[in-house]
């Protein structure tokens, strides 16, 4: 069953964003909607009482002129009832109010919405309404005028019967806007999503040479794209090496299994000395390649633990420089090789000296050359060099990868199963260090080891 599946429309990212932006939107034009009508509110209120305090102070002026009262009782623009009162509070004139008493004590400068038993005009009919009164303060009288909100709530009604079809109309709009911009958006992203379906169905493996076509784009999601080809090219790799490796040991293990299954079948009784000689040998080999194994693994566990002692370097390179002469493969030149003590792991540091060795001695024509030096406190150079072929610059980077080998021959001499140098790596990086390699003047390929000690 393929791992890739089809979403159902609400776990789509496209379904959820939109569905989230468009509460928000909705969210934030209602809020709008409702400040909107406060602020409508009062500024409609604001000019209504602007233009009755104006017509109230006009009528205040003509009573100080000396105008009759009763003369300033007709009622203007906006206004439904007017009322005059002297300095005690008794009303001098009225009209519209049923009892002036109810805004006599209304304060210049303080307009405020009372509600007050107001005369129907014409009608003589007595009704309450909820009015707007403004009061204004002369040297004979003060006029109260007052007028009804009817005017500002019909024009609030209106405005909120707009609001309440514009909300909706706009939140649907933006929905659909949002749906749109999304989707574009996505589109990329599930183009991607298409790519990697086809590159896992077109290996059987889930791992194939395909890769996801790169966006016309210089955003978030071509540069996904790229860290996902990035990702692919290193799987590939990695895939081909691992399927390299599993080859190659196989043929590593097979063949000194065949030849001790060999040399024990047609071995006799009187050849059993050389026979015992040639099966260690041969299982030497294999322990080896399983050692190794070994190690990687627990280093990628996290259970390759350290135990750090107090190891002249120099004895370990000596004892190295011993066993090649006496193998008689190649000339060894230890002349360089200084005292230096560190604190390292020394089965680790001993691996790591003889992998570079080994690795040396098989490429070597016909000479290895070993140096130490102590750099600084605590830290020590290893180098090992050798006469042979060398390194092309485009492969140093690559020996120090698992189950990399430069030279792909089976060879005994010559091949091997491409763990050795990731173990010398993976042992100079655990004391703090790195390994590098790069020509030597000897002609062939110079192994670098920075190795710090423990405090």
């Amino acid at each position: 069953m393929s791992r890739f599946t089809k979403f159902r429309p609400s776990e789509s990212i496209r379904s959820r964003l939109t569905l989230l932006s468009t509460g928000v939107l909705f969210l934030g034009l209602v809020l709008g909607a409702v400040a909107f009508d406060l602020l409508l509110q009062n500024q409609l209120v604001k000019n209504l009482d602007q233009q009755l305090t104006t017509q109230a102070l006009d009528r205040v002026l003509a009573i100080d002129a000396g105008l009759d009262p009763a003369t300033q009782l007709e009622t203007a623009q906006r206004e439904t009832a007017v009322a005059v009162f002297d300095s005690t509070g008794v009303a001098l004139a009225s009209s519209g109010f049923h009892i002036p008493s109810q805004v006599a004590d209304l304060i210049e400068g303080s307009p405020s919405t009372a509600s007050v038993d107001l005369i129907e005009v014409g009608e003589n009919e007595i009704e309450r309404y909820d009015l707007r009164v403004v009061a204004a303060q002369g040297t004979v009288a003060k006029v109260v005028v007052g007028s009804e909100l009817e005017p500002v709530e019909k024009t609030r009604g209106a405005a909120r019967r707009l609001l309440s079809i514009g909300v909706p109309v706009l939140t649907l709009a933006g929905a659909s806007l949002l749906w749109l911009v999304v989707g574009r958006s996505l589109r990329p992203v599930e183009q991607l999503r298409l790519d990697a379906q086809r590159i896992y169905e077109s290996s059987p493996h889930g791992i194939s040479d395909g890769r996801v076509r790169q966006p016309d784009s210089s955003d978030e999601i071509s540069r996904l794209a790229t860290t996902l080809n990035d990702m692919l090219e290193r799987l590939e790799r990695s895939s081909n090496a691992l399927r390299r490796f599993v080859s190659d040991s196989s043929h590593e293990l097979r063949s000194p299994i065949a030849n001790i299954r060999a040399r024990v079948e047609t071995g006799g009784v009187d050849d059993w000395t050389n026979i015992q000689s040639d099966v260690v040998g041969e299982v030497e080999r294999v322990e080896g390649i399983v050692n190794d194994l070994t190690y990687l693994a627990r280093s990628d566990e996290g259970r390759a633990v350290q135990n750090p002692e107090r190891v002249e370097l120099d004895e370990i390179l000596f004892e190295e420089a011993a066993r090649l002469q006496q193998r008689g493969q190649v000339r060894v030149d230890a002349s360089a090789i200084e005292p230096v003590v560190l604190r390292v792991d020394r089965m680790q540091t001993q691996r790591l000296i003889r992998n570079l060795v080994d690795n040396a001695e098989r490429h070597a024509d016909a000479l290895v050359r070993l140096t130490v030096i102590e750099v600084e406190e605590g830290k020590a150079i290893i180098t090992i060099e050798d006469d042979g072929e060398g390194i092309s610059p485009a492969d140093r980077q690559r020996v120090f990868e698992r189950f990399a080998r430069v030279d792909e021959s089976r060879h005994r001499k010559t091949g091997g199963t491409g763990l050795g140098l990731a173990i010398v790596k993976d042992i100079a990086e655990r004391h703090g260090g790195s390994a590098t390699v790069e020509g030597s003047d000897l002609g062939g390929a110079k192994f670098t080891i920075e190795i710090s000690g423990h405090h």
